[in-house]
C-alpha cells in the first residue's frame, strides 16, 4: 500500500466537501432528481436507508438500556435524516463541512428531537466520553487511509456508551478488478482506500469495537458494506 501523504488525505476529504458547489452536487447525486446518471447513486442510497433503518431496529431491541442519544457524524446534507424520524431519539448532527451542514438543515429541523447542528471533525469530535448512546458514520470511513481510519473508529467508540454503525469499502480479489474496471472506464475512485475484512477486524479491536453484524449494500455491484459494532467491555 503507497504511503498518504497528509496533504493528500486532507484535500480528498477534510476539504474536499468544504465547497457549496461540491456540496450541492453530492445532494443532487442522493436526493435530486431521479435520471440515468444519478440512478446508481440513488438505489445506493435507498438500500444505505433500509439497512441502517434494520441496524438501528437492531441495536434498539438488544439494548440493556433505552437508546436516547445518537449522533450522526458526518451528517453530509441530511441523507439519515428521514431514517432517525421515526425514532424518538435526542439527535446530534455533525460533519466537517458548514457547506454541508446548510444543505443538511432543513432535512434535520424536521426531528423533533434534534438537538443541534454541529461542525466537528470525526477523528476529534470534542464531545464527551459516552455523551451518545448510538454513533452513526456514514460513507466516509472509505475515503481515509488506516491510520486515520482508527482514529475516527477510536473516536466514536469514546463517544459511544454502547453501539457503533459504520459503513466501509471492503475489498477482495474481485471487488478490486470490478474498482479497476470501473477506474479505466470513468476516471474515477469511488472508494480511495479499501481494506480487507481481516484488517478491519484488527481496526475494530484496536478502537475497542467488535463487530456483530455485516451487510452488503449491493452485493454484486459495490463494495460498501455496513457493519453494527458494540463496545468491547473493559
Amino acid at each position: 500500500m503507497r504511503q498518504v501523504l497528509p496533504q493528500e488525505y486532507d484535500s480528498l476529504t477534510r476539504q474536499h466537501y468544504q465547497d457549496r458547489d461540491i456540496a450541492q452536487q453530492y445532494s443532487n447525486e442522493y436526493a435530486g432528481r431521479w435520471t440515468l446518471k444519478t440512478l446508481p447513486a440513488r438505489v445506493v442510497a435507498l438500500q444505505e436507508r433500509k439497512i441502517i433503518s434494520h441496524a438501528i431496529r437492531r441495536i434498539v431491541n438488544r439494548s440493556d438500556s433505552p437508546i436516547q442519544t445518537v449522533i450522526d457524524i458526518p451528517c453530509g446534507t441530511g441523507k439519515l435524516a428521514s431514517v432517525l424520524r421515526p425514532f424518538d431519539f435526542r439527535v446530534v448532527a455533525a460533519d466537517i463541512s458548514l457547506q454541508m451542514m446548510e444543505l443538511a438543515e432543513c432535512e434535520y429541523r424536521k426531528l423533533p428531537g434534534l438537538a443541534k447542528l454541529v461542525q466537528a471533525d470525526a477523528c476529534a469530535t470534542g464531545f464527551t466520553d459516552h455523551e451518545f448512546d448510538a454513533a452513526v458514520c456514514l460513507r466516509l470511513l472509505h475515503r481515509v487511509p488506516d491510520a486515520i481510519r482508527v482514529a475516527i473508529l477510536t473516536e466514536l467508540s469514546r463517544i459511544s456508551r454502547k453501539h457503533v454503525i459504520v459503513s466501509v469499502g471492503l475489498t477482495n480479489r474481485l471487488q478490486k478488478i470490478r474498482r479497476q474496471v470501473r477506474h479505466l472506464a470513468t476516471g474515477i475512485s469511488t472508494v480511495p482506500y479499501p481494506v480487507t475484512r481481516e484488517a478491519l477486524i484488527s481496526q475494530f479491536a484496536r478502537a475497542g469495537l467488535k463487530p456483530l453484524q455485516w451487510v452488503p449494500v449491493l452485493r454484486a455491484l459495490s463494495s460498501e458494506w455496513i457493519v453494527i459494532c458494540e463496545k468491547r467491555s473493559s
